[in-house]
Order: C-alpha cells, then sequence, then structure tokens
C-alpha cells in the first residue's frame, strides 16, 4: 500500500534539497504503521525494534534511523 503512493507528492513538499541524504519518507511511513499495529507508540521503543526486531529492520531496508530522526517524521 505505502509502495503506491506518489513519490512527487510526497518528496516534493518534504524535501527542499541540500544538506546530507536522506531517508525516503516511504521507509519511517512503513516502519510507523507497522509500529501501531505492534503498539510501539513512542520514539525510542520504535528506534529499538529497528535495531533488534527483525520485521523492523526489513521495513527500514536494513537502514538504522536513529532517534531524533523517527521523532521528527512522527512530529511532521
Amino acid at each position: 500500500m505505502v509502495n503506491r503512493l506518489d513519490d512527487n507528492i510526497i518528496i516534493a513538499t518534504a524535501y527542499p534539497g541540500g544538506g546530507r541524504n536522506s531517508y525516503h519518507p516511504k521507509m519511517p511511513t512503513k516502519v510507523l504503521i507497522y509500529a501501531c499495529t505492534q503498539r510501539l507508540y513512542s520514539s525510542r521503543q520504535i528506534t529499538k525494534a529497528i535495531r533488534e526486531k527483525i520485521m523492523f529492520m526489513w521495513l527500514a531496508g536494513r537502514q538504522r534511523p536513529d532517534l531524533r530522526t523517527i521523532n521528527r517524521f512522527i512530529s511532521g
């Protein structure tokens, strides 16, 4: 479902360019949706799950966003 979202809408509004390479917005979206189904709502719990649980690792594409990145994405 998340993979079918239009990239142009998400990227054009969220990423004006410049700076370091960023995570694709679909990755944290997938992780957060799955985290809610697992009753994980804290950024710390989600970050820990990305490091320790295989399903979260798979959804994150083996990338490891830190606590601040997850928190900023949640805050929107």
